[in-house]
């Protein structure tokens, strides 16, 4: 009857206008809901990224205001002066047991358990952990263990006069991968200030440094943060420096480890890698997918990632 044709179509009319409607509040909340993800991932990532510069600067100053301290420069002097007349001899020894009484207590404070004095030409006058067999030992690109990031950090130092950080890397001389920091010792003489007696070298306190980053406040179960260099400093593989999260549930498979070489651009720590600040749907280092926000940390020379798991989202 027609009664029943219009209440039929007045029934479809009905369901269109449901379902567009539906469809509309569903594409509303869904960018609602990214927008708000992305904020808060936004809002984590800018306070970490504060916080490692801040951690970094810290210990930056802590390095310089030592080697700066007539101090310090009185007791390398002596040090450089005894290890000259060789490291077999008394004055040496005293010198090196003084030096060492005098910077262990303080190191310890900094949860650091090496330093180094080295000189002008790269050899290790003094370790602060006993490494007689290294002593004297040459550690720039021309000596026994080549090129190296502490060989690349004492070329550095030198040729600017001034502090800088290494790479990320391993060292024969510290049992555990690690970042470098080294700042040259300027003569005390009257008429040398401008002259470099001597570079001190200490790793950066990386159990600092993963202790912030395992703070997973407001990330979620799923929500990490990574930070990384290129291996060799080269674009190829990746040194991860952070410690992950649920690393035991989440080893990538063969597949994507192929996905991981063919399509880099999927994952975000690739762009970040490559100067790039952004954010986005990617996918984890277990080809996982989520939503993550990249960052490029010039001042460090490390990406930086904050990513929250798609199914938690």
């Amino acid at each position: 009857s027609f009664f029943q044709h219009q209440l039929r179509g007045s029934l479809i009319a009905l369901m269109i206008s449901v379902l567009a409607i539906g469809g509309v509040i569903y594409q509303v909340a869904n960018q609602t809901l990214l927008e708000h993800v992305k904020s808060s991932l936004l809002y984590h990532a800018e306070f970490r990224e504060d916080r490692i510069i801040n951690l970094f600067e810290q210990q930056k100053a802590w390095m310089q205001k030592i080697a700066d301290s007539a101090a310090t420069k009185h007791s390398a002097e002596a040090l450089f002066d005894r290890y000259h007349q060789g490291v077999e001899s008394i004055e040496y020894q005293q010198a090196r047991d003084t030096f060492r009484e005098e910077y262990q207590l303080l190191l310890n404070t900094e949860e650091v358990k090496d330093l180094f004095l080295l000189t002008i030409e790269g050899e290790l006058a003094f370790s602060l952990r006993s490494m007689e067999g290294e002593l004297g030992v040459n550690l720039s690109t021309d000596g026994f263990y080549g090129q190296t990031i502490l060989s690349d950090l004492i070329e550095q130092v030198v040729q600017q006069k001034r502090m800088a950080v290494s790479q990320y890397g391993k060292i024969d001389q510290v049992e555990d991968a690690t970042v470098l920091m080294g700042v040259p010792i300027f003569s005390s003489f009257p008429g040398q200030e401008d002259q470099i007696m001597g570079i001190m070298v200490r790793p950066f306190s990386l159990v600092r440094l993963r202790d912030l980053l395992k703070s997973y406040s407001g990330l979620g179960e799923t929500g990490e943060v990574m930070i990384a260099q290129w291996r060799n400093g080269v674009g190829s593989e990746v040194n991860f420096i952070n410690h992950f999260r649920n690393h035991l549930q989440r080893g990538p498979s063969a597949s994507c480890l192929t996905l991981r070489r063919n399509t880099p651009e999927k994952f975000p720590m690739m762009h970040a890698l490559n100067y790039e600040r952004g954010s986005g749907w990617v996918l984890d280092n277990s080809c996982n997918p989520v939503f993550a926000v990249w960052a490029w940390i010039p001042k460090l020379q490390l990406g930086m990632v904050v990513k929250q798991d798609r199914s938690e989202i």
